[in-house]
């Protein structure tokens, strides 16, 4: 996979003094562009509550390297949070899981639709294509502010995001495929012939619900032959369940996009 793979440290940034991630890039990621890209999507978006704050950036294309600061996530990814409850054998409370993926999904919403997704014509949107538990992190514990609900999670790595600006140059295309992968976290459309759009919206709605099947399943992956009319498993509500069907639908085009499952998981989860 591409896109800012150079390595990260964790860092006092100088001039907020604030604790951060600096992401630093290889030479390969400054010259494909990967380092810009991430960049100008994490400058469009990176101010939403729930996408990783971009504190600093710079790019030396002359030395050919780059760093991004971001905001550290305390607690880490929610990979390492499933990890920790599989070793326990301890189950998520659903009331956290309709709130993480109500917040995902926000997230989402904003980088598709932007912040008037009724008004979008002037929106350059963001495909995120890499949605895994490695790549949420989270920003503060369930019962920290005293209630479940307030646990926050953020939409983090857009090394591999897809932009309408970059589609409109030509520089990509849904025929051409994604500008990489994870293996296991793609989906179904990926595995198209040659010449078929292999990813859009709907993608990203795909591996955003596989992600929620992980947290209830409590697995590293997504087991390719999961229920699909049970995928949260019988432990959870029948509704988690009906719109999780809904979004891991093979056909793209009978999945709900991101606007429309944010009010779904609204009208569920408040």
């Amino acid at each position: 996979a591409g896109g800012m793979n150079g390595g990260i440290d964790l860092v006092i940034h100088r001039a907020t003094d604030r604790l951060c991630i600096e992401k630093h890039s290889t030479q390969k990621d400054v010259v494909t562009g990967y380092a810009r890209n991430e960049i100008e999507c994490l400058r469009q978006v990176g101010h939403h509550p729930h996408i990783n704050t971009l504190v600093d950036c710079w790019i030396d294309y002359e030395e050919q390297k780059a760093s991004i600061y971001l905001e550290y996530c305390v607690y880490g990814s929610l990979a390492k949070r499933i990890r920790r409850h599989i070793k326990g054998n301890r189950r998520f409370n659903e009331v956290i899981i309709w709130n993480w993926w109500y917040q995902l999904t926000d997230a989402l919403s904003y980088c598709h639709h932007g912040p008037d997704p009724e008004n979008q014509t002037d929106w350059n949107w963001i495909l995120h294509l890499d949605i895994k538990p490695d790549n949420i992190f989270l920003f503060s514990e369930e019962g920290e502010n005293r209630t479940t609900r307030e646990a926050i999670v953020q939409l983090g790595d857009f090394g591999l995001a897809i932009t309408k600006e970059t589609t409109d140059r030509g520089i990509v295309s849904p025929e051409k495929g994604p500008l990489g992968h994870t293996p296991g976290w793609m989906a179904p459309e990926y595995y198209r012939p040659k010449g078929q759009p292999k990813y859009s919206a709907k993608s990203d709605i795909w591996t955003l619900a596989a992600v929620i099947v992980c947290v209830c399943r409590l697995t590293e992956r997504l087991d390719p032959h999961f229920n699909r009319n049970n995928p949260a498993g019988s432990q959870y509500s029948p509704e988690l369940n009906q719109i999780l069907s809904q979004c891991l639908a093979h056909n793209p085009n009978e999945r709900p996009d991101s606007f429309r499952l944010r009010d779904m998981l609204h009208r569920e989860y408040v």
